[in-house]
């Protein structure tokens, strides 16, 4: 069953929805991330000029499937990654030139890089070539360390590849992150325990790791892994498994301005769903910026404009112009005020590489503490403070860009 409607696309012409629901032929069009829950955007690839037509899948209890490309699907929540590499074993004819979206270069003038030792880094990666790379699955935080993760294996020349599912590395590389603590254990101990076993050599980009004894036991000298903190270090050190355990930096503080040119093309709704989330934050045309978490982690009960973070993620599938597109979005963000309060660690790296004044308080197992103590206190970031609770008063510089109102105008299509 499908009907049609339709709404004013972001670029300001009419596009037409289908609402299908599950179990209906949609031979031919081609797929884009679907929305969190309830629905998946996919385009016409029939209709490339003129207009858009998007499908809207809705959920219907009495349906259980999607016919997509004359394959049965048997859940709508499926991006174009994933459809394409794991479904259909090939990349989809034509997307591209089916799909919106624009390039642009924001304005990188507010971004202070970090300089970082990486010599050990270099070499122990060097050691894994050639090598499978896995990004930590997560937020808009998560995008912003597999961004700079990306720019960094690109820089030095290494060579790589995305891990592809049911593949069995030799040599894997897994990005850095918070996911190794009891509240994600469910799933990495399912997703990724298992690929360590069959590797050769492992080394976990750097991270932080808290009560995680079934990774522990999992160790052994094929292990290579960086902290990104003391406390983290210290934990693995007391466990003696015989990994190589090293002290650095969280990846995101190599982050380089080449995120700024933005490219969307292939992920246009997917960008469109984040901004939407943002957009009432947007429009309250704050300087300052309160983006607590709202999750297990959070120990705080402050207001909050918005959990930033959480506004949008990255997943295995994920490829890598919606990883740039995602960083690009959450530092156009914060780059629009001239000060951020937050619980979020990437939150706040993303304000010190912006140059806001950074207000951080911590999470729930001190993640965030240890990572101001090893590295905003050794770098020197003195606009970031760690605070036990939101100063009544914020006296921040102007230094706010027009880059997330670039992005609202030009892809999501909000003029104020």
């Amino acid at each position: 069953m499908a009907c049609s409607s339709s709404i004013l696309g972001t670029n300001g012409r009419r596009a037409s929805i289908l609402n299908l629901t599950k179990g209906t032929d949609i031979h031919g069009y081609a797929s884009c991330r679907p929305q969190k829950i309830s629905s998946c955007l996919l385009y016409d690839m029939t209709q490339r000029r003129h207009r858009s037509c998007l499908l809207n899948i809705k959920k219907d209890a009495d349906s259980t499937l999607v016919r997509f490309l004359g394959v049965r699907i048997y859940n709508s929540r499926l991006c174009e990654g994933y459809i394409s590499r794991r479904v259909c074993g090939i990349p989809l004819p034509h997307i591209s030139q089916a799909e919106p979206g624009v390039q642009l270069q924001l304005d990188a003038r507010n971004f202070h890089p970090v300089s970082i030792d990486n010599r050990v880094l270099l070499e122990k990666l060097r050691s894994m070539e050639p090598f499978t790379y896995i990004p930590d699955p997560g937020n808009l935080g998560d995008a912003l360390l597999a961004a700079s993760t990306l720019q960094f294996f690109d820089t030095h020349g290494l060579p790589y590849c995305f891990h592809e599912k049911n593949g069995l590395p030799e040599n894997l590389v897994y990005g850095g992150g918070g996911i190794w603590c009891p509240y994600y254990q469910s799933f990495w101990q399912k997703e990724f325990l298992p690929l360590f076993r069959h590797a050769k050599k492992v080394l976990i980009l750097p991270s932080s790791f808290w009560n995680c004894d079934a990774l522990l036991r999992e160790l052994d000298s094929r292990f290579t892994i960086f902290c990104r903190e003391q406390q983290s270090y210290d934990y693995l050190q007391r466990a003696r498994t015989g990994a190589e355990i090293i002290l650095d930096h969280d990846m995101a503080l190599r982050l380089s301005s080449s995120v700024f040119h933005y490219d969307n093309r292939e992920v246009f709704p997917y960008d469109l769903g984040v901004l939407r989330k943002i957009k009432s934050f947007y429009l309250q045309r704050t300087n300052v910026g309160f983006f607590l978490r709202r999750d297990r982690e959070s120990i705080h009960t402050y207001g909050s404009d918005l959990d930033l973070s959480d506004t949008g993620s990255i997943d295995l599938s994920s490829s890598r112009r919606r990883i740039l597109c995602c960083a690009a979005i959450f530092l156009s963000t914060v780059d629009s005020l001239d000060a951020v309060v937050t619980d979020r660690l990437h939150v706040g790296i993303a304000g010190m590489l912006m140059d806001k004044e950074v207000y951080l308080l911590d999470n729930s197992y001190k993640k965030v503490s240890s990572v101001y103590q090893h590295s905003f206190e050794t770098i020197g970031c003195p606009k970031v403070h760690l605070v036990t609770k939101p100063p009544k008063s914020i006296h921040a510089s102007s230094t706010a860009s027009e880059n997330l109102e670039i992005l609202m105008r030009e892809v999501a299509n909000v003029r104020i």
